[in-house]
């Protein structure tokens, strides 16, 4: 629950309330829409690099102005199997050598690095 402030008093609302993770984005095919390849996207870096404008063919993330886009590097999980033709199909994901070493951290409470 997080606290907002409602005329000098503080009130509880769920976080579902307070912020919206994932919300829809609605295209259709041929619209008009812009693409953002993955690698313009630098770790640490507040803006992506440039865009490309066409029409939408379908796939792929959807994303919106003000939408916080962050890339990782090096990539902790590769997929390495996907069950049925779906997007949402289920996926099986092996984690890589530093995946690991980052849940290993995280089991033990480690601080993250700062790179």
């Amino acid at each position: 629950m997080a606290n907002t402030k409602k005329r000098g008093q503080w009130r509880k609302i769920s976080l579902a309330e307070a912020v919206q993770v994932n919300p829809p984005v609605s295209l259709k095919r041929g619209e008009a829409s812009r693409t953002l390849n993955t690698a313009s996207v630098t770790p640490g870096r507040r803006y992506a690099g440039a865009h490309e404008e066409g029409a939408f063919a379908g796939g792929g993330s959807r994303f919106t102005g003000g939408d916080t886009l962050m890339a990782q590097s090096p990539k902790l999980a590769m997929q390495v199997q996907k069950t049925g033709t779906s997007q949402q199909a289920r996926k099986r994901c092996r984690l890589t050598h530093e995946g690991v070493k980052r849940a290993k951290r995280m089991l033990n409470r480690e601080p993250e690095a700062v790179q």
